[in-house]
């Protein structure tokens, strides 16, 4: 059933065993090549099946290569495989002919536009080897994404010359590349913001310069990072605020040499904890390129947001980490990384982002397959798609 249903979408055929490739160059014009795979000569006559055919004539190709060393695998005799002639075709020879037909019994197709792109809808990827490999291995990836965010290991780990090597990809794609440093902020063992050790505090913003310059390799503009708890001795919270806000500040300034942006995490267990602590940080730190990444599953966990915080959170908020609340036994909040896609509380996630449209959104959630991923996508494409009631 399959080979007729295909034979009848056939438009030329050469002969037994040979293979044909039809390129429709205007209407009863054809470019078409005949391949012999095999390694001796067969007999050819060109059959369409769109059309009697008015004329061929054979478009001659470069045969500087035949004869030479490499052309034919080992162990076959270059003579075996016989020559070109009117009704022979060379083995492991490719031939070119255009054919015009008298009349064309075909039906024209109408060229269809594809969709745009979509935009700023962002898919994290967690501990991995290569972003050109992730990317291939979700072949409707940018139905759905248009970039993704990954960890600060995957380019600190790296050496320049290979994050030179993916960047060509990357720019090819126009792939959005957003660098998290989140995982790492976190005083000891990693990266720290406080001065209560110079030494590592040092060493921590020579890291994240590695990183920065990186990401500006992969032609990234954003990073997103995240306070950690304050030092349990010898440290007030006077001198922690302190202490961050000037490493903030200094991590705002290299990133913006670079023309970055900064987003700083409103998540829960960290500082700013909430909107209006993070707007009292923003107006604090008076930077022109840090903004907001705010989680989504922290506002629906918190209740209503007041309007007046909304809007002036509106302009501040520059991304959205996409993620649903689920709280435990007592009530408590234990996570903010589930599945989008809960239909009940569509409306809720609606109304979180409608405080910032514009916001890209990170889909800040620890999924297990890549159906997982779909599924998500797909849900929020319709909760975007539909007005708001």
């Amino acid at each position: 059933m399959l080979d007729q249903a295909f034979r009848s979408q056939t438009l030329f055929e050469a002969g037994q065993d040979l293979h044909v490739i039809a390129c429709r160059k205007d209407r009863g014009v054809y470019t078409v090549g005949v391949l012999n795979n095999a390694y001796h000569a067969l007999p050819f006559s060109i059959v369409s099946h769109c059309g009697p055919i008015a004329s061929i004539r054979e478009i001659a190709v470069d045969t500087s290569e035949r004869g030479a060393p490499g052309q034919l695998p080992p162990g076959v005799d270059f003579a075996a495989i016989g020559v070109n002639g009117p009704a022979t075709i060379a083995g492991g020879d490719v031939r070119i002919f255009e054919v015009r037909l008298k009349t064309e019994r075909v039906e024209e197709i109408p060229h269809v536009v594809p969709l745009l792109r979509p935009r700023n809808r962002i898919l994290p990827l967690r501990k991995i080897a290569s972003i050109k490999e992730e990317i291939l291995a979700r072949p409707t990836f940018f139905e759905h994404f248009d970039g993704i965010v990954v960890d600060w290991r995957y380019l600190h780990d790296r050496r320049l010359e290979t994050v030179q090597q993916e960047a060509g990809w990357i720019a090819r794609q126009k792939l959005r590349v957003i660098v998290d440093l989140t995982s790492g902020i976190n005083l000891f063992p990693d990266l720290r913001l406080v001065n209560n050790s110079p030494e590592d505090l040092a060493a921590s913003l020579t890291v994240i310069d590695d990183v920065l310059a990186k990401t500006a390799v992969l032609g990234g503009r954003d990073l997103i990072l995240s306070m950690h708890s304050q030092p349990e001795v010898d440290f007030t919270s006077q001198q922690y605020v302190a202490s961050t806000d000037a490493t903030l500040k200094e991590i705002c300034r290299r990133a913006e040499s670079r023309q970055m942006t900064v987003y700083l995490r409103v998540c829960p267990g960290k500082p700013p904890a909430n909107l209006a602590d993070a707007r009292e940080s923003l107006k604090r730190l008076g930077m022109a390129n840090l903004r907001l990444a705010v989680n989504t599953g922290l506002l629906a966990a918190s209740g209503p947001v007041a309007k007046e915080l909304a809007a002036e959170a509106r302009g501040k908020i520059g991304l959205w980490m996409a993620g649903q609340p689920a709280l435990d036994i007592d009530g408590r909040l234990w996570s903010v990384h589930q599945r989008i896609a809960d239909p009940e509380k569509r409306q809720q996630l609606a109304q979180i982002l409608a405080i910032a449209p514009d916001a890209p959104v990170v889909f800040d959630v620890l999924y297990e397959n890549h159906d997982a991923e779909y599924l998500d996508a797909s849900f929020l494409e319709r909760l975007l798609a539909t007005p708001m009631k």
